[in-house]
């Protein structure tokens, strides 16, 4: 996995987020 650039970061970021967040919304 790159973590390198910003973009990528910025990927990792909201994946992580998304990933915290994943026990609040699990009704999809």
């Amino acid at each position: 996995m790159d973590v390198h650039t910003p973009e990528q970061r910025s990927k990792n970021m909201q994946a992580i987020k998304a990933t915290v967040n994943f026990p609040k919304n699990v009704s999809i």
